[in-house]
């Protein structure tokens, strides 16, 4: 990679702090850098994407921490556009670092680590060097599809539930017990214990916990009642 001197880099988080802070750690080091804080809505994609692309900078560090506005989908546009994105989370390692690497980040860190490392960073790719060795990426990009592939199996597990047990689960995630299930249906207890047993078979887990985490984990919620 071939950049000019000094180096354009833009900040995009959303926090304005963080960002203004990376900001002047990276002038210090003689870099050309600028920060945009991501806006609180999910519906200012196309306009990000603008103010980031405009300024044609070398490199960009973005926030891909899940919030109103999901950094993770400005990874791959920016890509496209030949900008080197260095991925931010708080996230540990795992599915979510292999979502950025998948989407075209060059690398990902964790904002716990010291500013002195996103400037290392920095300077490295300024250089043309690479930042995580390919094995580390493709591991990275393994975790997030095995995470994908183990996300459908839930999500089918779920689509298995009958109307009624969605209902029931839907009332299990709310913190509802089984007596005030039974009570609010108008049906006995032991009926809704049989229509629980049914819902933990389907989703493989064990206890009622289990199955709120499972649903949880998907972003799971019941159907509307008709």
């Amino acid at each position: 990679m071939s950049m000019r001197s000094p180096t354009r880099v833009v900040v995009a988080v959303g926090h304005a702090l963080l960002a203004e802070s990376i900001e002047l750690a990276l002038r210090a080091a003689g870099h050309a850098a600028w920060h945009v804080v991501l806006p609180d809505t999910g519906n200012d994609l196309g306009r990000v994407i603008a103010d980031i692309t405009d300024d044609s900078p070398d490199i960009a560090l973005v926030d891909i921490d899940p919030g109103p506005f999901d950094g993770i989908r400005l990874v791959a546009p920016l890509s496209r556009n030949q900008i080197v994105v260095v991925a931010l989370t708080a996230a540990p390692i795992g599915a979510r670092w292999g979502e950025a690497v998948r989407y075209g980040a060059s690398a990902v860190l964790s904002r716990a680590r010291p500013l002195s490392d996103i400037l290392q960073t920095v300077e490295r790719l300024a250089a043309g060097l690479p930042v995580m060795s390919r094995e580390q990426l493709d591991r990275l990009v393994e975790q997030w599809q095995r995470g994908q592939a183990e996300r459908r199996a839930v999500v089918a597990r779920l689509d298995s539930l009958t109307s009624r047990e969605a209902e029931v689960l839907g009332q299990l995630q709310a913190g509802h017990p089984v007596r005030v299930i039974a009570e609010s249906s108008g049906v006995s207890e032991s009926t809704v214990r049989t229509q629980v047993k049914a819902i933990l078979a389907k989703l493989a887990v064990r206890t009622q916990l289990g199955a709120v985490s499972r649903a949880n984990q998907v972003g799971w919620r019941p159907p509307p009642m008709p």
